[in-house]
């Protein structure tokens, strides 16, 4: 089954084969733009359950942009907010 990949900058379509790019492959269209490859939530799970293959045959949890994305730090890797010092005065707001 082949993947349907428009440009949205000249609506170029392009369709994509087994074994699928990996999230983050760049595919170069005719108008001389680069178009980087993402998948919605979920869909390269849906995809492996049927048996599609991808480059490199990673599993699913190194294809699927979404399992992998940063959400920011741990929470027990947040630094704690400065301490407020009471004989500093306040900056008066600006306008």
């Amino acid at each position: 089954m082949a993947l349907k990949i428009t440009c949205p900058h000249c609506g170029t379509e392009h369709r994509v084969k087994e074994p699928y790019p990996l999230p983050g492959a760049e595919l170069h269209c005719q108008c001389g733009r680069t178009l980087a490859i993402t998948y919605p939530k979920g869909l390269v799970a849906r995809l492996r359950a049927r048996g599609a293959l991808f480059e490199h045959g990673k599993d699913d949890e190194d294809t699927d942009v979404f399992a992998r994305a940063p959400h920011g730090p741990p929470p027990d890797e947040v630094p704690p907010p400065p301490p407020i010092d009471p004989t500093v005065p306040l900056r008066p707001p600006t306008r």
